[in-house]
Formats: C-alpha cells, structure tokens, sequence
C-alpha cells in the first residue's frame, strides 16, 4: 500500500518554503545594500542633536546580532562632550549596536527603541553647576 501525499498539501509546503526563502534572503540582502545610507543619517541625526564629536571605523547593518531587531553596529564608536567637557570622552565602546524600528528605515527619520553596548566605558561628568 503506497502513501500519497495530496496535492494541496504539496502546494502548500512549496509555497510556505518559498516565502521562507525569499524572507531569509531579504533578511541577509538588505542590511548589505543599507549601511552607508543609515550610517549618514546617525551622523546627520546626532550633529544636529548635540554638540559632540562622533566618531566610529565602520557601520554594519544586520538582522542576525541582536535578532529579531534590526541593529546598526558602530565599531570603535567614541562620543565626545559639548562645553565644557568637549575634550572628555563620554562614551568609549568596541561595539554600540542600535536597535533600529525597521519601518523608521524607509521614511526622513530613524527611530531608534534598542541600544547595546559591548566592552564599553560610560563616563557621566558634572561640574560645580550640576550641568
């Protein structure tokens, strides 16, 4: 006696593994066509948000580091004071991975629900006016 599978069955299966597929390549895909793109936009962003100096080596974008979010990782990353502390390093980090709102991606600005900070050093200065 022979079991078959019906032909619906079959179908579906086909159809939900090629979804699965498609969705695990975009996944692998995207975060490699948008690094630059995000990378500016944070520099944009924070130089019009403080008055620090950002500084980092390189940005990646991926899927898989933090998952399910979508993280830009920012490696060497250092941030620098404002006055009076602008020659003081605020924060020093191998890696700072920004948990980024996929949807935040594709309009004028970025929103950022998630921050993760690995081998990092935090210095939080006040001076004599509590500024």
């Amino acid at each position: 006696m022979k079991f078959s599978i019906p032909e619906k069955i079959k179908k579906v299966f086909k159809i939900t593994s090629i979804i699965i597929g498609v969705l695990l390549l975009l996944m692998f895909s995207l975060p490699a066509m948008f690094p630059e793109t995000v990378s500016q936009k944070i520099k944009q962003w924070t130089n019009k948000s403080i008055n620090g100096e950002l500084n980092f080596s390189k940005a990646r974008l991926s899927f898989f580091n933090h998952f399910p979010s979508l993280t830009l990782t920012l490696y060497d990353f250092t941030l620098k004071g404002s006055k009076p502390f602008e020659k003081d390093t605020l924060i020093a980090s191998k890696e700072l991975a920004l948990g980024i709102n996929l949807k935040s991606v594709f309009s004028k600005s970025i929103s950022i629900s998630q921050i993760f900070v690995s081998n990092g050093d935090i210095n939080i200065e006040v001076n004599k006016n509590g500024e």
